[in-house]
């Protein structure tokens, strides 16, 4: 492009530097784009404290100190877009609710007849959707969900609504078993003080009401005391947060922190493990498990299934999606339970995730090596130099559709 910059976008949702599911998309959907000749500035909601390394995030981030009445930065993504610099394409990524406010004011740019670029939409779907909390997906020029549910329920909400599924990747280079995965499972079982023959199940998830991890525990504790053999929970994530005290959850089962259960050191989740480091805790694990209420996609499902870990999850939302055809171990949810407003969500029996768990625990060679081949075989179909591509045809057919605008003088984020 001879240093002149012909495309530009403004990008709405998580620092591609944090190490949250929606950064780890973000970082490799503008790493696409940028790749694709667009010059990317980014409004990042959870971004990391220290500025991430030019080199490796080639942007311009400016970190949203939200208010509790903005707390995602709606106002301050309208002021951009309203702004002298002219953008080529908005990209916004991140949940319905969070963007929902932002959709009011740019409908009233419309109206007045100011320049809104075209605006993409990029969102997960984990519950139904809320026609009070979607303004942004009515608003958009091009609606983008992960999985076939989540268009499924834009379209129970919005029958005449066009969505597209693009679905999130995984990086099948960083997430893979391991030559020497029995060096994994030692190195781990003596770095937290576990006999060698220890079974050990993990979660990867942020300590939240919907990911329902108190309820993890309590089929962990169920399990450990019908089985004689040494088991573990590995949970990656904070133990105490948003009210929820995973340290007491887990002493109510009878279990103890740092033997029964075991949480990261020194984690902070903005603050993401390597790609290295968390492909050895999948190696060095037995089986992933999660009572999740809820998934608009479930990152650490299809990088336990990459790095080749049986998988145990509710068969609902996405969940039900990714473990189909024999990929994961999945139990039914005939009960429901009113969570966080979003409706009732489905709810599995506990004498059924208990079983589900237990047979993932014991799962024969042979059965775990079909399951493992084809759930790999799946995450090799998502692996992000498939998907990434994608985004950048996307965003040139956009570009070509709509005229650029009158060059004006750039305006500082």
């Amino acid at each position: 492009m001879n240093g002149i910059v012909e495309r530009r976008i403004l990008y709405w949702g998580d620092a591609p530097s944090a190490g949250t599911g929606f950064g780890v998309v973000a970082r490799h959907v503008l790493r696409a784009l940028r790749d694709a000749g667009y010059e990317i500035d980014c409004l990042a909601t959870n971004a990391a404290p220290d500025f991430p390394d030019p080199a490796a995030f080639p942007y311009r981030i400016v970190p949203l100190a939200g208010s509790p009445h903005d707390p995602f930065g709606a106002r301050t993504f309208v002021r951009i877009v309203a702004s002298a610099r002219p953008y080529d394409l908005v990209l916004v990524q991140n949940d319905l609710q969070a963007t929902h406010p932002a959709a009011g004011y740019l409908r009233i740019m419309r109206e007045r007849g100011e320049r809104v670029p075209p605006l993409v939409f990029y969102f997960p779907v984990d519950c139904s959707v809320r026609r009070d909390l979607a303004g942004l997906l009515e608003f958009a020029d091009v609606a983008v969900t992960c999985t076939r549910y989540g268009r499924d329920e834009v379209r129970r909400t919005f029958p005449d609504r066009a969505c597209a599924v693009i679905p999130h990747g995984v990086d099948c280079r960083a997430f893979r078993p391991l030559d020497e995965r029995g060096a994994a499972r030692d190195r781990f079982r003596e770095a937290n003080g576990l006999p060698l023959d220890t079974l050990v199940a993990c979660a990867v998830a942020a300590n939240s009401v919907r990911k329902d991890l108190a309820r993890a525990l309590a089929a962990f504790a169920r399990l450990r005391a019908a089985v004689t053999a040494p088991t573990a929970f590995y949970l990656h994530t904070v133990p105490v947060a948003n009210g929820l005290d995973l340290n007491a959850a887990a002493a109510a089962c009878g279990l103890t922190v740092g033997r029964d259960v075991i949480f990261p050191r020194a984690y902070h989740p903005l603050q993401p493990f390597s790609d290295a480091a968390m492909n050895e805790l999948y190696n060095a694990c037995d089986v992933y498990f999660t009572t999740t209420l809820g998934e608009g996609w479930g990152l650490p499902v299809t990088e336990a299934m990459a790095a080749g870990l049986p998988v145990v999850a509710p068969r609902h939302t996405s969940l039900a999606e990714l473990g189909a055809d024999g990929r994961a171990i999945l139990y039914e949810c005939p009960e429901q339970i009113w969570v966080d407003n979003a409706g009732y969500r489905p709810l599995g029996l506990m004498d059924d995730i208990v079983a589900a768990l237990a047979r993932g625990l014991s799962l024969s060679g042979e059965a775990r090596e079909r399951m493992v081949d084809c759930a790999r075989t799946y995450a090799s179909s998502l692996d992000w130099s498939v998907v990434a591509p994608r985004w950048a045809a996307l965003a040139d057919e956009l570009c070509a559709a709509h005229p650029k605008p009158h060059p004006r003088s750039p305006a500082a984020l």
